[in-house]
């Protein structure tokens, strides 16, 4: 089941893609990321939280045309069987307490990964200044 969803995308004028492909590989591994490089310009990983049930992902592809680079990154998070299950059982025992739980929980996950996407969207852009890209 995901929780949420979120999509964007960047253009990188006068920048190789080869440039921004390892950057962005350590940059999410520093974030604790299993990273896999899944074909030269397709990035992918993951990070799962056993204590929540969260498992977070991201993909970002990457492609370069006319002396550009176009980045288009999603990141998700889903709640793996087992937190599924420990959600029903409390909503079960004690729903009001369960349902603002959630609730805050889903805004706390949200939050977080429009955080981590504006960071992510950040270092992408300073990495590309530094080389001279807009």
């Amino acid at each position: 089941m995901n929780l949420f969803e979120k999509k964007e995308y960047r253009m990188y004028n006068g920048i190789k893609a080869d440039r921004l492909y390892a950057p962005i590989c350590d940059y999410w591994s520093k974030q604790g990321f299993s990273v896999s490089r899944m074909s030269p310009y397709r990035i992918q990983g993951e990070t799962f939280d056993s204590q929540i049930g969260l498992r977070r992902k991201f993909a970002v592809n990457v492609h370069e045309h006319e002396g550009n680079t176009y980045m288009d990154i999603e990141v998700q998070a889903k709640a793996t069987d087992l937190g599924l299950i420990g959600g029903v059982l409390v909503a079960i025992i004690c729903w009001p307490i369960a349902l603002i739980g959630g609730a805050v929980s889903y805004s706390k996950y949200d939050n977080e990964a429009s955080e981590d996407l504006g960071m992510f969207l950040n270092y992408t852009d300073y990495v590309a200044r530094a080389q001279g890209g807009a």
